[in-house]
């Protein structure tokens, strides 16, 4: 195998030429111009026999593979025509030079393969001959690494058309292609890696990059919002640990949490203001819970409350047996002041429970009800009333119906 990789020095009219031939691991042979650092599969003109370049026959190479085509009969043929001489002709012997007259004849320069460094670490470092005298014709030509590398890989198999997108995809995850890369740049990146030609077509490869960059940065999506979910977590996680109220600001809470790793310069901010939503609303929450609950208590005490009840008398009642539900900043006799701050979660909350507007409210609820059921009272017996009133009137038309044969329009009532 190492012998594939070897170059020969190729020769033209006797002559050396700039490019050199290598044969790769699958047997295709390609040409590499140290000079101009270009590599190709067709034969350069340099080192076509003088036949081959009268010929009307010329030589291409389609995916490594070489033909043939006739530039008048327009064909084409993989076969070496007989016209061109055998493949095994090389340049140099097709074109050696006769001798010239009163001279000895000259030797062409060996096509003898070059001697090719195989220790990675000594690669690019041409050996020099020992002395002016050596043999020319062994001189050592280096191809790029890259290029070393790419004869040595096989191309590799495929069955389906889905198992060679799936290749080529790899070879864009291999190269560390970025989700924001152009195609021009990928190219530049991919285009000396064997995969490249997996797919036949530029559109098939131009389709899978487009599809590898979206999935790509699908991807980066879902990351980027799983660390910030993460951030967010960590930063109410801190935030429930600070001593703050409902009216707390940002500036307070950057000053609070300076030096803590969850908070975050650039989304910090937002986060605070969606944690203050939550937080505020949470507040309200609970205080409508603990109102609902203390307004219950007092209305079952307040039941049956007689409309002839005076505020006054009922408030020192209430503040007697139900201080208890008052707001904890109204409870005179309370050890948290007004203006304590108490932290998230906490179970003082100087705001949760009932005003004096709430007991006078409840009072009036009770005198309201009150009313109602004097006036329920009243409504009842006058309904009675007139019940048994009607009642005496048709016992007293069945009476007269009775005397009515007795009854004369002589008749008195007396």
């Amino acid at each position: 195998m190492e012998s594939q990789n070897r170059p020969s020095v190729a020769q033209s009219g006797g002559q050396p030429t700039p490019w050199v031939e290598y044969k790769a691991p699958d047997g295709r042979v390609y040409y590499f111009n140290p000079a101009t650092k270009k590599t190709t599969w067709e034969k350069p003109d340099e080192l076509k026999s003088e036949q081959e370049r009268l010929s009307v026959w010329k030589e291409y190479a389609k995916d490594g593979r070489t033909y043939w085509y006739n530039t008048e009969t327009k064909k084409s043929t993989w076969t070496r025509p007989a016209e061109l001489g055998s493949s095994n002709e090389s340049p140099a012997t097709a074109n050696k030079p006769p001798a010239a007259q009163g001279h000895a004849a000259v030797e062409p320069i060996s096509t003898k393969p070059a001697i090719v460094s195989t220790d990675l670490s000594q690669r690019g470092q041409a050996v020099r001959p020992s002395s002016p005298t050596a043999d020319n014709s062994r001189r050592v030509i280096h191809p790029p690494p890259a290029l070393l590398e790419r004869a040595r890989v096989p191309r590799r198999e495929y069955r389906t058309q889905e198992e060679a997108e799936d290749l080529f995809l790899n070879l864009l995850s291999t190269h560390n292609v970025g989700s924001d890369w152009t195609w021009e740049q990928t190219l530049r990146e991919i285009a000396s890696d064997p995969d490249y030609r997996i797919l036949k077509t530029l559109q098939e490869r131009k389709e899978a990059f487009h599809k590898y960059t979206s999935k790509l940065l699908d991807k980066e999506r879902e990351e980027s919002k799983e660390r910030m979910k993460q951030q967010r977590e960590k930063f109410f996680e801190m935030m429930r640990q600070l001593p703050i109220t409902e009216v707390t600001r940002f500036r307070k809470v950057k000053i609070l949490a300076a030096d803590n790793p969850a908070f975050v310069g650039r989304d910090s901010e937002r986060f605070f203001d969606e944690f203050m939503d939550l937080f505020i609303r949470d507040i309200k929450e609970r205080r409508r819970l603990v109102q609902a609950e203390s307004m219950r208590v007092l209305n079952d005490h307040l039941e049956g409350l007689k409309l002839s009840a005076k505020w006054t008398d009922v408030k020192v009642d209430l503040l007697a047996k139900f201080r208890h539900l008052l707001m904890p900043a109204l409870q005179t006799d309370s050890s948290v002041p007004m203006d304590t701050p108490y932290s998230y979660g906490a179970d003082t909350d100087p705001e949760a429970g009932l005003s004096l507007l709430d007991f006078m409210d409840a009072f009036e609820r009770a005198i309201s009800d009150a009313e109602r059921r004097e006036a329920e009272a009243r409504q009842r017996e006058k309904d009675s009333a007139l019940r048994s009133q009607r009642q005496h009137r048709d016992a007293f038309r069945q009476l007269l119906d009775e005397y009515r044969a007795q009854i004369t329009p002589a008749s008195t009532w007396t």
